[in-house]
């Protein structure tokens, strides 16, 4: 009757191998999966010595040794079925364990010499059988008339990439390719590209990393707070958008007023930030920004949506992973990125400057949300809360090919 107490599974991003009962591997599925312990023998409710027949309820009964022992006459029938049964419920758990492999089955048949015949011996005398049916598959001369073709074709030439040995080196060559994949956040790639890493800098007091409630966000402990609160109230707004043209914006936000208080007094705690006055003021000046409010009117409005793709088509490119903070589909049914930032700008003309890195980000952004939806990136903005300002990337496609072109020669 013990039970085995299943250890949690890593997050599906972490580089480990999961150790687990098939029970607890029933609906999760792995690139390469190690299916061990076929060599067991099945356990089952034989030898129990109270049986039950389910068709009528009645009981049968077992005392003593199995062999020498008593049992009641309908003990013997109960027992084979039950051992049946078992049977067929350890094959299907077998079945579960080999099918949550996506790429790869290794099946372990190791046995000792003196062991009774046990699922792995099954196993292996079923892949036996198996390649036999293949190897005696009948040619095409042994045929019936009926599945003939009409007229003889000769035997293809099968280019040297064909042949066994080249298509296995090739297919190793591939796997080795696929297997290195290599990820790259839109931040780095603002500073990588930029003109100057310092530009991005903010001054704001970084959170304590050991403190319990901090977001795992990048940025500092301001921005990840005002980025929650929008995060949070926008999410909340969801199923009363679009919002009309006929209502006023500030009227909209007048009913989100305890709503934006709340968020913004938790996510300032959480960030170890005392005082949330800052971060609720902030929060509010954005969502009454005008390039907010487009997206509040919008047909179609994500909020802190991840996006992942490819920087170039070679096999081994360089994935792009980030979060954008707001994605709307305008009435044309192009798209719009809108990207927030919290970074100490009082004045509009101190932008341009930091525009020389965000550039980057909102490109690679804008390339790889039009190659996961094959949507049109109609405008990538960023949106100063600070300064109340917007900032329009017009040449992101043109910065898109730069970013695949290094990527492609593996500069980044």
């Amino acid at each position: 009757g013990a039970r085995i107490t299943e250890t949690p599974v890593p997050e599906t991003d972490d580089d480990a191998v999961r150790i687990m009962t098939m029970h607890a591997a029933k609906g999760l599925e792995f690139p390469i999966v190690i299916l061990l312990g076929l060599n067991g023998a099945a356990r089952g409710p034989v030898g129990s010595g109270v049986l039950f027949d389910s068709r009528d309820g009645t009981a049968e009964v077992s005392v003593g040794n199995q062999d020498t022992g008593l049992k009641t006459p309908g003990y013997a029938r109960l027992a084979d079925l039950e051992k049946q049964h078992a049977i067929a419920e350890n094959v299907r758990l077998a079945y579960v364990g080999a099918t949550r492999a996506r790429d790869h089955l290794l099946v372990s048949l190791y046995q000792t010499e003196n062991a009774a015949k046990k699922p792995d011996e099954i196993v292996a005398a079923g892949i036996e059988q198996r390649r036999s049916a293949f190897s005696a598959a009948p040619g095409l001369d042994e045929l019936p008339d009926a599945y003939r073709p009409v007229a003889a074709v000769a035997a293809p030439v099968l280019p040297d990439a064909y042949l066994p040995d080249a298509w296995q080196s090739q297919r190793t060559e591939d796997i080795a390719a696929r297997s290195r994949i290599r990820a790259v956040t839109a931040t780095r790639l603002a500073r990588d590209f930029g003109a100057d890493a310092a530009a991005v800098e903010n001054t704001d007091v970084q959170p304590d990393a050991e403190q319990r409630g901090a977001r795992g966000r990048g940025g500092t402990a301001f921005g990840s707070a005002v980025h929650a609160v929008l995060q949070d109230v926008v999410e909340q707004m969801l199923p009363h958008l679009p919002l009309p043209a006929a209502i006023q914006v500030d009227d909209f936000l007048a009913n989100w007023d305890a709503a934006i208080s709340n968020a913004a007094r938790r996510y300032a705690a959480s960030e170890g930030i005392a005082d949330h006055a800052d971060v609720d003021r902030e929060a509010r000046r954005a969502l009454r920004h005008s390039a907010v409010v487009a997206g509040l009117r919008a047909p179609r409005l994500w909020s802190e949506i991840p996006v992942a793709a490819r920087l170039g088509d070679a096999p081994d490119a360089v994935v792009l992973e980030g979060i954008i903070d707001l994605l709307y589909e305008d009435d044309a049914g192009d798209l719009v990125i809108l990207d927030y930032k919290t970074d100490r700008v009082d004045d509009a003309a101190a932008i341009p400057d930091k525009m020389a890195n965000y550039k980057w980000q909102g490109a690679a952004y804008a390339a790889a949300i039009e190659r996961a939806t094959g949507q049109t990136v109609k405008a990538v903005q960023f949106l100063f809360i600070r300064a109340d300002a917007v900032q329009t990337v017009d040449d992101w496609r043109e910065l898109a090919q730069q970013i695949d072109a290094r990527t492609a020669a593996h500069a980044v």
